[in-house]
C-alpha cells in the first residue's frame, strides 16, 4: 500500500475535504430526513382521499343495490293472485307511481306475467327519452316526468299503451301500438327470477326499448299454491352510477371507475378524458396479481396511484372499484417542496464550499479547473470557453496554453475529419504520409445549376443558405457514421469505413443519401415559399476498396480516398442529370444493401472515363406514390430489354408509362425502341 500521499498531503487539502465532507453528509441527512418523512404523510393522506372516496362509492351502491332488492321484494308481495296484474289495479298502479316518484335513482319498475303482458312505470330522465315512441319524430310535453307502460296479452287484439304523466302524476299525452313485438318472458330479467326462485341480479344488458345500459334486481311471486303469478323488476340505470362517480373529486384528474371480474369496465359506459383503457387494464392486472388494495404503478412514464376493492352485488358476481390518480396530483406540494429543501441546501452548501476553498487559497478549483479542461481536449470536446482567473503566474501561463491549444486544435479539426484527429490524440502518433486498402462506400453530391443560381443570387446571402444546406447534409451524414471528406464547391464527398472501420457501410451511406434527399426537399419548399434559390441535389454511390490515409507532403497534407470507387461515385452523381434522377449507386452497392431499399436498375452505362460498362441503379424514395410498382414493373421491362426481348420490353415500357407518365427513365428505353414499332 501506497503512504507517499498521507506523508505529503497538504493543510488545506485536508481542511477542503473534510469541510465539505461535513456539509455535504449534513445537506443530504437534511433531505433525506425531510423527504421521508413528508413521502410518508402525504402518501398516507393520498391513500386517505382515495380510500374514502372508495368507501363511499361502495356504500351508495351497496345502498342503492339494497333498497332496490327491498322494493323488488316488497312489490313481488302485492303480486299474490293474477287478478291482482291489472291496469285498473289503481293501488298497484298508484304504488308504482309513487315508489318511482319517491326514488329518483330508479330507472323503472314493472310486472311481467307468464302470458307476456307488462305494467311498467319509467322515470323519463333517467330514461333520457324525450320523444314519443311509436312517433319519434315528435317531442314530448316538456312537462312530462314519468310514464305509465301497460302490455295487455289478454285480449285478441294485443296492445302496448304508453301514458305519459306529469310531475303531479297527471296524465298529459298517450301513445300506442297494436301487436307489439315486445315480450317480458324473454328477457333476462324475467328469466333469472323465474329460474333461481329468488332475488336476482342480472349482469348489463340494455333496457327495453331505449336500449339504455344498466341493471336489474327481479323476484318471481308465486299464489299459495305455488303457481307463478309475476315477475317483478326494478331497473337501475348505469348513468346514475357514471354520474356519481365523475362528479367524485379525487385529487386533481383523478377518476373513479367499476369493473368486473374479468376487468371490463362497467361504470362510466364511456371513458373519462385522462385515463385511458390500457391505464386501467395494468391497475387491474396488478391488483389481481399482487392482491393489493392501495398500490402504486407506472404507465406511460407517470406513476399513478390507485386503490381498488370489491364488495357483492348479488350472490352470483362481484363488481370491483377502482380508482386511479397521477400521483403527482397529491404528491406535488411534497415534490415542490422537496425541490425548495434542496435548493437551499444547495446554496449553504455552495456559500460554504466558497468560503472554505476561498481559505484553502483558491489553489485547487484552478489547477482542477485546467486539468478538467485538458481531458476534455483530449476527447476533442472544444465547446468550452472557460478560462481560469488567477493571480499565480504558473497557473496564468497554463490557462493561456491551454486556450491557445483549444482553439487550434479546434481550427484543425475543420480541416480534417474528426476521427482522424481523435486517432492522433488518443494514439499519441505524428501524423505521416500514407495509406491503406480499406473497403468503403463513397458518397458525393451536387447541386443541380449552382453556377447559374451563384451568378443571379446576392453572394453573401448564397454563402448563408449554402452554409445551412451544408450543416444539415453534415449532421444526417455524421448521424449515419459517415466521414466528411472534403467540401468540393457546392458538392460533399463522404466516406463510410475508413479512418474507422463500419459494419454495414453501404446500408448506412444509402440510409444517408436518403435522409439527406429528404432534408433537401423540406429545405427547398422553405425556401421556394420565401422567394429563395432552392437547392435540387444529386447524389451518387459506389462500394469497395479504396486507398485510404494521409497524402501530400511531410509539410502538408490530407486525408482521403482514392481509386476506382471513388471515381465510380463521382461519375455516378453526374449521370444523375441523364436520367432526371436524384440518386444513383452502383451493382456493387446494390448487392451489398441486399433488399433494405427500394431500387430499380436503370441502365448498363460506360460511366465517363471508364471503358467497362456499369449497371447502375436508382435509390428510390420510400415515400414515393407507388414506387414499389414502378420498381417491380420498371425491373421487368429491363430484364426484358436486357435479354433483347424488345417487344416485350417495349410492351411493359409502354404500360409503365401509362401508369406513371412523368417517368423520364420510362421514356429513354420508349425512345430506344421506337424503331422496333
Amino acid at each position: 500500500m501506497d503512504f507517499s500521499y498521507f506523508k505529503n498531503r497538504k493543510l488545506r487539502v485536508d481542511i477542503l475535504t473534510i469541510f465539505l465532507f461535513l456539509i455535504s453528509l449534513s445537506s443530504l441527512m437534511i433531505i433525506t430526513f425531510t423527504h421521508t418523512r413528508l413521502s410518508k404523510s402525504f402518501f398516507r393522506f393520498s391513500t386517505d382521499v382515495i380510500e374514502r372516496a372508495s368507501e363511499l362509492i361502495i356504500e351508495r351502491i351497496t345502498g342503492l343495490v339494497q333498497s332496490s332488492e327491498h322494493m323488488a321484494d316488497e312489490a313481488s308481495s302485492l303480486m299474490l293472485k293474477p287478478e291482482d296484474f291489472s291496469f285498473q289495479n289503481e293501488e298497484l298502479v298508484s304504488y308504482m307511481l309513487r315508489l318511482v316518484k319517491d326514488h329518483p335513482n330508479l330507472y323503472g319498475i314493472y310486472y311481467g306475467r307468464p302470458d307476456g303482458s307488462l305494467l311498467e312505470v319509467v322515470n323519463l330522465a333517467a330514461a333520457y327519452q324525450t320523444n314519443f315512441i311509436f312517433n319519434p319524430t315528435q317531442p314530448l310535453p316538456p312537462e312530462s316526468a314519468y310514464v305509465l307502460r301497460f302490455i295487455d296479452r289478454t285480449q285478441n287484439q294485443v296492445s302496448d299503451q304508453w301514458y305519459y304523466k306529469d310531475k303531479n302524476l297527471k296524465t298529459i299525452a298517450s301513445e300506442s301500438l297494436n301487436n307489439p313485438i315486445s315480450n317480458p318472458t324473454t328477457r333476462p330479467w324475467y328469466q333469472g327470477a323465474v329460474s333461481t326462485k329468488e332475488i336476482f341480479w342480472t349482469p348489463v344488458y340494455p333496457f327495453d326499448p331505449l336500449g339504455e345500459p344498466g341493471i336489474t334486481v327481479s323476484k318471481a311471486s308465486y299464489d299459495s299454491e305455488g303457481k307463478l303469478v309475476a315477475v317483478v323488476g326494478v331497473d337501475i340505470s348505469l348513468n346514475l352510477f357514471s354520474h356519481f362517480l365523475t362528479g367524485q373529486k379525487i385529487g386533481k384528474s383523478g377518476q373513479a371507475f367499476v369493473l368486473n371480474t374479468s376487468g371490463e369496465v362497467i361504470i362510466p359506459e364511456k371513458l373519462p378524458p385522462g385515463i385511458s383503457k390500457d391505464i386501467i387494464d395494468t391497475a387491474y392486472s396488478h391488483y389481481v396479481s399482487h392482491k393489493s388494495q392501495d398500490f402504486i404503478f407506472m404507465k406511460h412514464e407517470v406513476e399513478f396511484l390507485a386503490s381498488a376493492h370489491t364488495f357483492p352485488v348479488t350472490g352470483t358476481f362481484n363488481w370491483v372499484t377502482l380508482i386511479i390518480a397521477p400521483l403527482n396530483d397529491f404528491m406535488g406540494d411534497l415534490f415542490k417542496t422537496q425541490k425548495e429543501v434542496v435548493v437551499i441546501s444547495l446554496v449553504i452548501l455552495i456559500l460554504a464550499s466558497l468560503l472554505v476553498v476561498y481559505f484553502s487559497k483558491r489553489i485547487s478549483v484552478p489547477i482542477v479547473t485546467l486539468a478538467n479542461e485538458t481531458e476534455r481536449i483530449r476527447h476533442l470536446d472544444l465547446k468550452s470557453e472557460t478560462r481560469v482567473q488567477s493571480n499565480i503566474h504558473e497557473i496564468k501561463l497554463m490557462d493561456s496554453s491551454i486556450a491557445a491549444m483549444r482553439v487550434a486544435i479546434r481550427s484543425f479539426s475543420r480541416y480534417i475529419p474528426v476521427e482522424i484527429v481523435k486517432q492522433l490524440i488518443e494514439k499519441g502518433e505524428e501524423i505521416a504520409i500514407g495509406g491503406q486498402r480499406i473497403e468503403t462506400t463513397i458518397f458525393f453530391s451536387d447541386i443541380e445549376g449552382f453556377t447559374s443560381i451563384a451568378e443571379t443570387y446576392d453572394t453573401e446571402k448564397l454563402l448563408a443558405l449554402l452554409s445551412e444546406y451544408f450543416d444539415d447534409l453534415s449532421k444526417i451524414i455524421q448521424g449515419n457514421q459517415g466521414i466528411i471528406d472534403k467540401f468540393i464547391g457546392d458538392g460533399i464527398m463522404a466516406i463510410w469505413g475508413a479512418p474507422k472501420q463500419v459494419s454495414d457501410h453501404a446500408i448506412l451511406g444509402c440510409k444517408a443519401a436518403l435522409e439527406c434527399q429528404a432534408l433537401i426537399s423540406q429545405l427547398n419548399d422553405r425556401l421556394e415559399k420565401e422567394g429563395k434559390p432552392v437547392f435540387k441535389t444529386r447524389i451518387g454511390i459506389d462500394a469497395g476498396e479504396v486507398i485510404a490515409g494521409n497524402v501530400g507532403t511531410p509539410e502538408r497534407m490530407n486525408y482521403t480516398a482514392m481509386g476506382n470507387t471513388v471515381n465510380t461515385a463521382a461519375r455516378l452523381q453526374g449521370t444523375n442529370k441523364i436520367y432526371k434522377t436524384k440518386i444513383l449507386i452502383s451493382e456493387r452497392v446494390r448487392e451489398k444493401i441486399g433488399d433494405h431499399f427500394l431500387v430499380r436498375p436503370l441502365d448498363i452505362v460506360e460511366l465517363k472515363g471508364k471503358k467497362e460498362k456499369t449497371k447502375i441503379y436508382e435509390l428510390m424514395d420510400p415515400l414515393r406514390p407507388n414506387g414499389r410498382e414502378l420498381s417491380v414493373l420498371f425491373t421487368r421491362a429491363f430484364d426484358l430489354f436486357e435479354k433483347q426481348d424488345l417487344a416485350g420490353a417495349k410492351a411493359l415500357f409502354l404500360e409503365i408509362q401509362q401508369k406513371f407518365p412523368d417517368d423520364v427513365p420510362t421514356q429513354m428505353y420508349l425512345e430506344r425502341l421506337l424503331p422496333t414499332r
